[in-house]
């Protein structure tokens, strides 16, 4: 055999075994085009040639819009960098026909297909699988199964997973954000609610397989979650549009990515032990942030207590209970039920003899007397520490009266006087008390009613109303005097007290008038400038009526 023969079979069996053994690649995405070089499309026509490659997309590269459908062919890592992946609405974004896809930190929005799966990505061959890493789904469509992503044929070693993704907002007529026929899905830590269809997850029974845990769902078809997961769980118990800081689209008013409420049921829901935990979430920050890792694509930073009022009965009767709660501002701060079930609350009372309350709240009267409730908040505060916020306490009465002893106190009113053809608002001054008392009512559910009528000298004055805690005096083009009577009764039912004071009307050229707020007290409500202003409106309508006569 000749040298020259022996050199060239050596030369095949070199290409045949290269062709086996390809060398790991990466390719940089440096701009935002749909095509060309440094684009993600170019990338993953590299990448399809073979081998095992990264794609990593460049953190300038904020958002992509893509024009026609991407084909996965082969094992390649997508590393997104917090990326936002959109459509047109007119195409499937990305479809895996072979090998592994993996997608970290990505958003998908408007991938659409009006005649098959899964209207953001689909996979759809007996090898093809994929993997998506604290990624988001929101805005896709698709005319069949899943909204977000459908596994039409995929293969079951390595299986399709998703690991703290969120998924809403995605439409289709079964499972309106992810769907298996054929193959294998798996679950992990991630949100999927809010989705258009009768289900949020569907597995066709007869070939779909579909494994999960620790995740807080929508509706489930043909699928019962063990007790790990969290089901049926309405998307606005879980989440909170906002845009999280990540970009907007040119032609999108605004591309809707989601948080968690205050109280959502997936904050914390992940144990710290419970395998496939992330060190950081899709925008990069750390995990977990509070005691556990979130569930879903982003870890929720504490919402800070900035203040907290206690709202409950202003009376007990001995022997009886009451529930007290606690008014948390921002409604959505962040409480730590963890350190301190069941609400992030412990409750105390100045004379545990009088009045007892346990951990919930409840209340008990167990002697005669008074004290003040005060219940401590545990959260954060705006640096991202625990801390505790003392509410503001109540005052809290016992008796053995089963009726609340209240009586509403209105102060004396100085005399009015008003030129003709004008309009005067008054707020008298009302207390609310209990056993010569002051109460803290508002916060007791404790409120009062006012009323006010002419009880002498009628014609002086063509109108008087109430509204809320103001007296409207409306006065025509006589002059004169009469006597005007207020009504201040509590609510609930309590007794009720009254004062009378004189209202002088004078002609237009004579002198008087003065402040249009008469009695004005610090508190009852902010009515008086709105009573203000209906009186000044009706004048000028008086006072047009005049004019015409």
């Amino acid at each position: 055999m000749s040298k020259i023969f022996r050199a060239g079979r050596l030369v095949i069996v070199l290409i045949f075994l290269l062709s086996f053994i390809l060398p790991a690649q990466a390719f940089e995405v440096v701009n935002n085009n749909p095509e060309g070089n440094g684009s993600l499309a170019w990338a993953i026509q590299q990448a399809n040639q073979g081998g095992d490659s990264t794609i990593n997309i460049a953190s300038s590269v904020k958002s992509i819009t893509l024009t026609r459908e991407l084909t996965i062919e082969a094992n390649v890592t997508i590393n997104g960098n917090g990326v936002t992946v959109s459509g047109t609405y007119s195409q499937r974004l990305f479809r895996i026909t072979s090998g592994q896809a993996a997608f970290n930190r990505i958003t998908f929005t408007r991938g659409r297909t009006s005649s098959g799966n899964g209207g953001a990505v689909e996979v759809d061959g007996t090898n093809a699988s994929a993997r998506f890493t604290n990624c988001t789904f929101y805005g896709n469509e698709a005319s069949g199964f899943g909204g977000a992503v459908c596994v039409t044929r995929g293969g079951a070693d390595p299986r399709t997973a998703f690991t703290h993704c969120t998924v809403t907002g995605n439409m289709a007529r079964n499972g309106g954000g992810l769907a298996v026929i054929d193959g294998d899905m798996a679950l992990f830590s991630s949100v999927v609610t809010g989705n258009t269809s009768s289900s949020d997850i569907y597995r066709e029974e007869s070939s779909g397989t579909l494994s999960g845990r620790y995740n807080v769902a929508g509706k489930f078809a043909n699928y019962e979650p063990d007790n790990t997961n969290s089901k049926d769980i309405t998307a606005s118990r879980v989440l909170v549009a906002d845009s999280q800081g990540l970009p907007v689209l040119e032609s999108v008013d605004m591309i809707q990515v989601v948080r968690l409420t205050g109280k959502s049921p997936a904050i914390d829901f992940v144990p710290l032990n419970a395998g496939n935990t992330l060190s950081t979430d899709q925008l990069g920050t750390s995990r977990p942030q509070l005691a556990a890792n979130d569930a879903g694509a982003y870890e929720a930073r504490p919402v800070p207590v900035t203040s907290a009022e206690v709202f409950g009965a202003i009376y007990i009767q001995a022997g009886s209970t009451d529930v007290f709660s606690v008014d948390v501002n921002p409604k959505d701060a962040t409480l730590n039920i963890r350190d301190y079930p069941p609400a992030g609350i412990t409750w105390s009372s100045s004379q545990p003899s009088i009045i007892s309350i346990d951990s919930s709240g409840r209340a008990r009267a167990v002697g005669i007397g008074d004290a003040r409730i005060t219940a401590q908040v545990h959260g954060w505060d705006a640096s991202g520490e625990k801390t505790e916020k003392v509410a503001q306490s109540l005052r809290v009465y016992t008796g053995e009266e089963a009726r609340m002893p209240i009586r509403a106190y209105i102060a004396s009113i100085d005399a009015v006087v008003m030129k003709s053809e004008t309009s005067r608002s008054i707020r008298p001054s009302v207390t609310l008390r209990i056993n010569s008392i002051d109460i803290e009512g508002a916060r007791a559910g404790v409120n009062y009613t006012l009323t006010a009528d002419v009880s002498s000298g009628s014609d002086v004055l063509e109108g008087l109303s109430v509204s809320g805690d103001t007296i409207i005096l409306m006065a025509g083009n006589r002059t004169g005097s009469c006597d005007v009577q207020a009504v201040a009764a509590p609510i609930p039912e309590g007794q009720a007290s009254s004062v009378h004071f004189s209202v002088k009307v004078t002609s237009s050229d004579d002198g008087g008038g003065g402040s249009n707020d008469i009695g004005r007290s610090s508190g009852g409500g902010g009515c008086a400038s709105g009573a203000a202003m209906l009186g000044a409106i009706m004048a000028v309508v008086l006072s047009a009526k005049k004019r015409k006569g």
